[in-house]
């Protein structure tokens, strides 16, 4: 049995699932952490939050549609660690099979050289490359939640079944889960 959920209801789940801290009266905000970058990378990271609330938006789209293959498409190339990478991979024409070979070669190096091995040409600047260890494995949690999700998602049934959609919100809450706990971690200066 399959179920297409309506677009409306897909997208106002992805709204609940962004839920904004809210403080009771009487509560205290707790200070952050100061994440000091600087501007260039600080740019990259404000267009990168961004295109992934946009990517979190697409995958919504797909989902709505029943179309889990797309979802899946989206988080590789677009969520994953080396997301720039990928991206510039797929407007060259690669497949996403061949995306997917270049994103095995680099699971279980460390930052550093994953850092050296996609970041690497002369002039180009990386997030990792300032912030704080502790910053950067909470990003990777958030691009290895989004590995999960397409793993997950090309997996589903053609037509999708109940569970692939309750595999996929799962998934999509562990991603969103990661971006709440940055910003309720990190102030960017």
């Amino acid at each position: 049995m399959s179920i297409r959920l309506p677009k409306n209801l897909m997208i106002a789940m992805a709204a609940i699932s962004f839920d904004a801290t809210l403080y009771l009266p009487g509560q205290q905000a707790v200070a952050n952490e100061i994440l000091d970058l600087p501007p260039q990378a600080k740019s990259l990271l404000l267009r990168d939050m961004q295109d992934h609330i946009y990517n979190l938006d697409d995958i919504m789209a797909a989902l709505s549609e029943g179309n889990f293959n797309e979802a899946a498409k989206i988080a590789t190339i677009r969520m994953t660690k080396g997301h720039k990478s990928w991206e510039k991979m797929a407007s060259k024409g690669k497949t996403i099979e061949e995306i997917m070979a270049k994103q095995k070669s680099i699971m279980g190096l460390t930052q550093a050289e994953i850092r050296k091995k996609l970041h690497g040409q002369k002039g180009q600047i990386s997030v990792s490359q300032f912030a704080p260890e502790e910053f950067i494995e909470m990003g990777n949690g958030f691009h290895d939640a989004a590995k999960k999700f397409a793993t997950d998602a090309f997996k589903a049934h053609i037509p999708p079944k109940v569970e692939d959609y309750q595999k996929a919100f799962e998934n999509i809450q562990q991603m969103t889960s990661m971006c709440r706990a940055c910003h309720d971690t990190w102030d960017l200066k």
